[in-house]
């Protein structure tokens, strides 16, 4: 992977961090709101909001670029699945969110909400097609989840979902 990629990424999630108190957890996911929604159940990836993002002001070392690849409010931790979809959870938020590049321009098109109403969701890992998303009290299992994008995922909790 393009090292500038990579920090672009990093850097993006970084200038979009706002400060959020932390939601009601919740035993189940939940879909947005439909308004917005593609057929997919997506929203769009990139708004008008990143036009105005300061990354003129950010020192990179020579030969970095630095450009918006998703807008997600209070991101946190990333893991990307084999396919190339960013799966991203946020420290003072409470959803876990779904990202792809589906033109492969370096810029995510679309975007997902996974889960909603989680207790700071801030570790995601990806294994054999499942994510595993940790709360401060808990980690929840969402199985073949690529395949279940824009649908209502069921979860598992518990220590005994862990892949092991």
């Amino acid at each position: 992977m393009n090292p500038n990629y990579v920090i672009g990424v990093f850097a993006l999630f970084l200038l979009m961090c706002t400060s959020r108190q932390a939601g009601t957890e919740t035993a189940s996911t939940v879909l947005p709101d439909s308004t917005g929604l593609a057929a997919d159940g997506s929203l769009p990836a990139i708004t008008e909001a990143s036009k105005n993002l300061p990354l003129d002001r950010i020192n990179l070392p020579p030969g970095f670029t630095i450009e918006v690849y998703a807008e997600v409010d209070n991101a946190r931790s990333l893991a990307l699945s084999p396919s190339g979809t960013l799966f991203v959870g946020n420290r003072n938020g409470d959803k876990v969110y779904a990202l792809r590049d589906e033109d492969r321009d370096n810029r995510a098109d679309k975007k997902w909400i996974i889960a909603s109403g989680l207790n700071m969701p801030n570790g995601v890992a990806f294994k054999d097609g499942d994510l595993f998303v940790s709360e401060v009290n808990r980690v929840w299992r969402f199985k073949n989840i690529e395949a279940s994008l824009g649908k209502s995922t069921p979860a598992r909790a518990g220590n005994r979902c862990l892949p092991g």
